[in-house]
């Protein structure tokens, strides 16, 4: 009997694992989703001050 409770305990670790992994992941995914729309925010006004000084350098 003492064999079996093994087992369960066995079969338990794996649940927990299976959770954490899960919530790591979700973790993970938010940190890398800020980062990419972070960047997305600071290349926007880049550009336009990119184009921006094409027009000035054209009218000079």
């Amino acid at each position: 009997m003492d064999q079996d409770n093994h087992l369960s305990h066995e079969a338990s670790c794996l649940h927990w694992r299976a959770i954490f992994a899960l919530i790591g992941h979700i973790a993970v995914m938010n940190i890398f989703g800020r980062y990419i729309l972070d960047a997305e925010a600071h290349i926007a006004p880049m550009k336009s001050l990119t184009q921006s000084f094409m027009v000035h350098s054209n009218r000079l």
